[in-house]
């Protein structure tokens, strides 16, 4: 297959075009550069899949990752065994020194894991290779309304998904992920769960009517989620800290899944993180 190297700068002065021009020299595959200068993640990801427009799959990878050398044959294999229309992998985290060894130990950072094949309800652009025909009806195929609140990937696969298209998983596309220092601690990894829970509803309320689930449903679970992790805070922290961050996350997650179906929207990328 012929393959090429897009690289979207979501900077409008252009700070990464020195090293893309600089790797471009030494590669072996076509890189190319180009800006977007309007900021937000949907903007960036949409001009992605615009200037792929002929071809036949775009695979994504986010700026602060690194894959394995056989990364790519892997998807496409996967995507040609299993006829998939999205095919998605695991993200492993890459530790910076300063991280607590009790987090990395209590196994926050670890994202899911699944048998090849298996079928999936929405996927993160994260790690995943798309087929180009399951957007070619789709002018902006990422919401650009959230564009400060995240969750763009995640709302357009579960669009996908609950309209026929066939989503699967990967385990041997590996990729990693650099975990800064900055995010090391509880502060970080509580918000990280309201936020996801915040996207669940807001996803949800953004969705067409024919595909949405129940508001109440969601709400119920949201209110169970809370009310289960809040009662087994107590006896968790005889079991130590670990057990009681984790249970402190998902209430996190249910309160941001009930604020966000009464609309509240967390901009999460409305200020600029440090590494």
């Amino acid at each position: 297959m012929d393959v090429e190297i897009l690289v979207v700068d979501n900077d409008p002065d252009g700070s990464a075009r020195e090293i893309v021009d600089n790797a471009a020299k030494s590669s072996r595959i076509s890189i190319r550069y180009e800006i977007e200068p309007r900021r937000g993640i949907p903007f960036a990801r949409n001009r992605a899949v615009n200037s792929s427009r002929g071809h036949h799959f775009v695979a994504f990878v986010d700026d602060d990752e690194t894959v394995r050398e056989d990364w790519l044959d892997a998807l496409i294999g996967a995507q040609q065994r299993y006829d998939a229309d999205i095919v998605a992998g695991p993200v492993m985290p890459l530790f910076e020194p300063g991280i607590p060894t009790w987090l990395i130990d209590g196994r926050f950072f670890d994202k899911r894991r699944k048998r090849t094949g298996s079928t999936l309800h929405w996927a993160s652009t994260a790690n995943i290779l798309i087929r180009m025909c399951a957007l070619q009806d789709i002018l902006k195929p990422f919401d650009e309304r959230f564009a400060m609140t995240g969750g763009t990937d995640r709302f357009l696969t579960l669009q996908l998904a609950r309209t026929g298209a066939r989503l699967i998983w990967c385990d041997e596309a590996v990729v990693q992920e650099v975990i800064p220092a900055s995010r090391g601690n509880i502060r970080w990894l509580i918000r990280r769960g309201y936020r996801t829970g915040n996207s669940i509803a807001l996803c949800e309320r953004a969705m067409a009517a024919s595909i949405r689930k129940s508001p109440a449903r969601i709400c119920a679970k949201a209110i169970r989620q809370i009310l289960t992790h809040t009662v087994s805070i107590v006896p968790a922290s005889v079991s130590g800290r670990s057990s009681t961050v984790h249970h402190l996350i998902q209430i996190a997650t249910g309160w941001g899944t009930l604020l966000g179906l009464l609309g509240h929207r967390y901009n999460e990328y409305r200020t600029i993180h440090g590494s």
